[in-house]
């Protein structure tokens, strides 16, 4: 019965992470995901022409460095 459980949990999850990635593949413009991906990319890249520290902070961390900090 535990095993049931588990798979029906498995299938859901599994089910609406598909349907996650359906809703921001499918729609031309990635439909209401657009808007809230640019707000995203402006909220954190208005900064970066007017604060230095900022700039560098953000050019240290898209170093190669970190991407494999994170894949580790």
């Amino acid at each position: 019965m535990v095993k049931l459980k588990n798979l029906i949990k498995i299938l859901a999850l599994n089910v609406l992470g598909t349907a996650l990635l359906l809703s921001w593949y499918l729609p031309e413009n990635h439909g209401f995901w657009f808007a809230i991906d640019k707000y995203i990319f402006y909220f954190f890249n208005d900064l970066l022409p007017v604060n230095k520290v900022y700039m560098y902070f953000v050019a240290f961390i898209n170093l190669r460095f970190f991407d494999i900090v994170d894949f580790l």
